[in-house]
């Protein structure tokens, strides 16, 4: 049985999966700072105010219209104290 899904993602080119894996891992760092600003009881305004960038860039942002760079996201660390951590997940066959 086919699997529509894999096939759609199959089907792309190597640039447009590369393009989607960044906005996942956009979509992630975002998730953390949505997270953070509902803690913190504050509006995607006030963090634009913080990290002195318009409203709008951040509406782009979170609707994934634009990457997140590693610019913005050491702002959003400052704005809200946060820290994010990178690591690597090791692949099964890496651990041997």
């Amino acid at each position: 049985m086919s699997n529509p899904w894999k096939e759609l993602f199959d089907s792309l080119s190597e640039e447009d999966k590369l393009h989607n894996e960044a906005l996942i891992l956009s979509a992630r760092f975002l998730e953390i700072v949505q997270d953070a600003l509902d803690e913190q009881g504050l509006s995607r305004k006030d963090l634009a105010e913080r990290m002195g960038v318009s409203p709008s860039y951040l509406t782009q942002l979170f609707r994934g219209n634009r990457l997140l760079n590693m610019k913005a996201a050491v702002q959003m660390e400052t704005a809200l104290e946060l820290k994010f951590h990178v690591s690597r997940k090791m692949e099964a066959a890496e651990t041997f």
